[in-house]
């Protein structure tokens, strides 16, 4: 495995578990310190395979749609705080991995128009039907925009599951508009709970 950043091969490993106790090596370059998972063959993601009753918010519980959406959604205000200074009105927003649409129902009032990927079709359809979002269900590189291109495009808890992020990118890039802007939150591996206070059920939860 060579880094993606600086190519060298000399990794520590993190952890050896991903969420829900799914083994799979999270390293870290000993040259840059970049963080990734070890050699990733294919996305973690895979919603052919009760994705949903094993990933919950709420600890052994399948959310519907509506639910999911309803508990997110009070999620939203810190989040929006974070990034508002960053909207304008004139902007056309993309969400890649909008799940149920609580984040751009939030932001709906500062910006031009709102676009979402979710791959997760039972999510996209809940979405499209909740508000008059433009949302597509296939991954970003079979989608025709017809030309729009974005001033804004975020991945909230995403891009930690693609398995080639430097393509990827390079997928997003070509949907920016000039001077637009990436903006990507993953889950943080120094974490008080993760490296601090050791606790089990949080460690099982983490990534």
């Amino acid at each position: 495995m060579k880094c993606i950043l600086c190519k060298t091969e000399d990794f520590q490993v993190i952890t050896k578990k991903l969420r829900d106790n799914i083994d799979c090596n999270v390293v870290q370059c000993k040259s840059c310190n970049l963080i990734s998972l070890e050699n990733p063959s294919k996305n973690i993601i895979d919603y052919d395979k009760n994705y949903r009753e094993k990933h919950s918010p709420i600890l052994g519980k399948k959310l519907s749609p509506e639910e999911f959406y309803n508990y997110e959604l009070k999620f939203q205000t810190s989040r929006v705080k974070r990034i508002k200074s960053y909207l304008r009105s004139e902007m056309d927003v993309l969400e890649i991995g909008s799940s149920t649409g609580h984040f751009l129902y939030a932001i709906k009032d500062y910006v031009n128009s709102l676009t979402g990927i979710e791959l997760d079709k039972s999510f996209a359809d809940y979405s499209r039907k909740n508000s008059n979002f433009t949302i597509y269900d296939e991954p970003i590189e079979k989608i025709n925009f017809d030309g729009k291109k974005f001033d804004i495009i975020f991945l909230f808890q995403v891009f930690e599951h693609i398995s080639n992020p430097q393509n990827f990118l390079n997928q997003i890039k070509k949907c920016l508009n000039k001077n637009g802007m990436i903006y990507i939150e993953v889950p943080n591996v120094n974490d008080a709970l993760y490296t601090g206070i050791i606790i089990e059920i949080f460690i099982k939860s983490f990534i």
